[in-house]
């Protein structure tokens, strides 16, 4: 609860353990009561984008990863339509906010639900209430399956949620108030998250200046014969990828990969996390089929790369060694050779130079990717072995102080989210009065 926030005059006992008590006044009704599922599909007409709900945002049109993800309109005729103001839920999902009211028009999956809402819930008063903790905390109590990541709330036990109904004068104070409240939150949390990304800027600066310029100030300098890359260390030199690396599409045939329950973990840039780490617990599980077909092509080893060259093209992670996985095919994979050690090419690989060559030719308006082969021919500068171990040493040492940087305004944002999270619940379950 807030400190200093007043309450309702009187109380009384939900009966619901995660919900405590509740206004004396306010009404409890099951879900069922007040949300009808909407029966409308696509058919021959298909309305608008496809939409997925995000746990920190809600309801938002779905951004693909590569264009096999893509489906044709004949493959939308079963999709779920959405209008605005209805409630959709991903009942797999709910354990982490996977519900919200949609202000936009489109279609969701099968599996995926729309409800109507009755008109004694204000739409934006019933966003915040199912998705506030308290009912995250209800939703994840119901849950059901084998898996962590497969848990499901039976239809029966969601229709028997019970919803909070203040009279509209009050539900329309409590979203006046979040709007407002939340708005300031999300500000305060917006100049955070610049601040990350002028942090990242300043890092990718002195990553860019030490792969290109190396670290003696007083080096000797020739012109490299190439605009965006300017002078570089007279010894140096530059070479195609491909002189120094293999570039291997894991995946050529563009198939899709055997995905079962319990497998491997499936990696894409979904997994990056942090600076250069890999997230291993894959929501996506791959079979070992899938798997022996991408070691055979690829030859993992130690100081194997990603790169990604569909979506996020650029964005780069050394793989975990040992660790048996499959890769989406908007990934490549890069084994260097001898004489370039993983963490410089990794570096280079995420240069400004680098970048400035793939820019003007990327392809694709929906999902911009470079082909294999143009990886394979982008030019990197190399240095001599020793000076890429120097080099190495100095990108970890930017890297950690960039991270322990980040992790403080990381810590701050958490903050944030923390206060704004507990703001909504007590608001909209009446903890205090608004």
């Amino acid at each position: 609860m807030l400190d200093g926030q007043p309450r309702y005059d009187s109380y009384k006992e939900s009966g619901v353990p995660w919900l405590g008590g509740v206004p004396m006044h306010w009404e409890i009704k099951p879900l069922a009561g007040l949300f009808a599922v909407s029966r409308e599909k696509n058919g021959k007409n298909i309305v608008g984008s496809m939409l997925s709900v995000s746990g920190y945002r809600g309801i938002e049109e779905k951004k693909y990863e590569s264009e096999g993800q893509i489906r044709e309109d004949k493959d939308l005729a079963d999709y779920r339509v959405v209008r605005p103001s209805q409630l959709v839920v991903n009942t797999m999902w709910l354990n982490h906010t996977g519900l919200g009211v949609s202000e936009i028009e489109g279609h969701v999956s099968p599996a995926y639900r729309a409800y109507n809402i009755h008109p004694s819930l204000i739409p934006r008063y019933a966003h915040h209430l199912l998705r506030c903790h308290s009912y995250v905390q209800g939703y994840t109590g119901l849950m059901q399956g084998i898996r962590p990541n497969s848990l499901q709330i039976k239809d029966v036990d969601f229709k028997r949620m019970p919803v909070l109904v203040p009279d509209l004068d009050t539900q329309n104070r409590i979203v006046r108030f979040l709007d407002e409240k939340t708005a300031e939150i999300d500000a305060a949390i917006a100049k955070k998250r610049r601040l990350i990304e002028l942090l990242n800027e300043q890092k990718a600066i002195l990553i860019n200046r030490a792969v290109t310029k190396g670290l003696n100030p007083d080096a000797p300098m020739k012109d490299s014969g190439v605009d965006w890359i300017g002078e570089i260390p007279a010894h140096w030199k530059i070479v195609p990828l491909m002189a120094v690396a293999e570039v291997i599409d894991p995946n050529p045939s563009h198939r899709n990969p055997e995905y079962v329950d319990e497998g491997f973990p499936f990696i894409s840039t979904q997994e990056f996390i942090g600076w250069d780490d890999i997230e291993i617990d894959t929501p996506r599980r791959v079979s070992e089929k899938t798997v022996l077909e991408q070691e055979r092509r690829c030859g993992f080893r130690r100081g194997s790369i990603v790169f990604s060259r569909k979506g996020t093209i650029g964005a780069t992670r050394v793989l975990p060694f040992g660790v048996r996985l499959g890769i989406l095919d908007s990934l490549c994979v890069i084994n260097p050779k001898q004489g370039v050690t993983p963490e410089f090419l990794v570096g280079t690989l995420g240069a400004d130079y680098l970048a400035a060559q793939y820019g003007p030719t990327v392809k694709g308006a929906a999902l911009p990717q470079l082909s294999v082969g143009k990886v394979r021919s982008l030019r990197v500068i190399l240095p001599p072995d020793e000076e890429q171990y120097s080099i190495q040493a100095e990108l970890a040492s930017i890297k950690a102080e960039h991270h322990r940087l980040d992790e403080v305004v990381q810590s701050e944002i958490s903050t944030l989210n923390e206060f704004k999270q507990t703001l909504i619940a007590n608001a909209v379950t009446g903890k205090i009065k608004i």
